[in-house]
């Protein structure tokens, strides 16, 4: 099966032929490609919150808490980098349907609300 290029594969086979410091045209794209990955990265860091949510992890507990009010649209939870299907979320507050065992960790990854 022929694999088609991407853009960007066609872009890097593209810029390995030029030297960025002595073709102009090279130095430019170079440039403007980093301000763009700069761009890209503030705007999801403005958009995106990943925080380790407060609450006891004691085999007992299933109740945390997040530091804003995701909206409905995106809210990822990880149980020791697993993705969780099973929990509720009301405002800040998540419940998960399963107990987190003493020391795992769980991260959470989501939109802030109004974005």
């Amino acid at each position: 099966m022929t694999q088609i290029a991407s853009p960007i594969d066609s872009l890097i086979e593209h810029l390995k032929g030029l030297d960025p410091f002595n073709d102009i045209t090279a130095y430019r794209l170079w440039e403007s490609l980093q301000l763009l990955a700069g761009d890209l990265n503030r705007l999801i860091k403005s958009v995106l919150i990943s925080e380790i949510p407060t609450g006891r992890i004691d085999g007992i507990n299933r109740t945390f808490n997040i530091s804003q009010v995701p909206t409905d649209n995106f809210m990822l939870i990880f149980q020791n980098g697993l993705l969780v299907t099973t929990y509720t979320i009301n405002n800040q507050v998540i419940t998960m349907n399963s107990t987190p065992s003493i020391n795992d960790t769980l991260i959470v990854v989501y939109r802030k609300a109004g974005i």
